[in-house]
């Protein structure tokens, strides 16, 4: 005779395994769509674990080309990266942490100040297999910054330093002094 309570035990955990195989099956598909949210309002590049690029996505592509460089040419993340740098972010990455920092980036012998977030995106079998490297670039917003307060402390007509300039200078001077 089969009981009856074995019976509901064993049907609960059957329902319980599909549940949870359609709610990892629509996480899967969440985590598809944030990947393609991501790879298009960032720049983003992909590598494995021996820090070769895997892939690069078409925005940071584009950028890429706009230098007047191959994108096919960047085989791993030691050419654009200091070596500091890759150090800091492959500790963090492999020790399954997000690595986030301010970096210089060197492409085609410019330098660039990005921000970076970094983050293992594919494991299989405890293994890293793929990192996912987001890139902000901040060199713009430092320009921006920098042309302001330009144009806050010159005259406008005559390109030459103005009044807020001077009490800037004078307060500098004076906190120099009474340290």
């Amino acid at each position: 005779p089969i009981r009856l309570v074995t019976l509901m035990d064993a049907v609960k955990k059957q329902a319980d395994i599909i549940e949870n195989k359609r709610l990892l099956t629509a996480k899967i598909e969440e985590l598809s769509r944030y990947r393609k949210v991501i790879e298009e309002i960032n720049f983003s590049m992909y590598v494995d674990s021996d820090k070769k690029v895997t892939n690069i996505n078409e925005a940071l592509r584009d950028f890429i080309i706009a230098l007047d460089m191959d994108p096919n040419s960047i085989q791993s993340i030691d050419a654009i990266f200091q070596e500091q740098d890759i150090h800091d972010l492959m500790e963090r990455v492999l020790n399954y942490q997000i690595f986030s920092d301010s970096v210089t980036l060197n492409l085609n012998h410019e330098k660039f100040s990005v921000l970076v977030t970094a983050f293992a995106s594919s494991i299989e079998n405890e293994s890293i297999k793929e990192i996912t490297i987001l890139f902000k670039d901040i060199t713009t917003i430092l320009r921006d910054k920098e042309a302001l307060i330009d144009r806050l402390y010159k005259d406008e007509l005559t390109g030459l330093p103005n009044r807020q300039k001077l009490f800037y200078d004078l307060l500098q001077y004076h906190q120099k002094i009474c340290m």
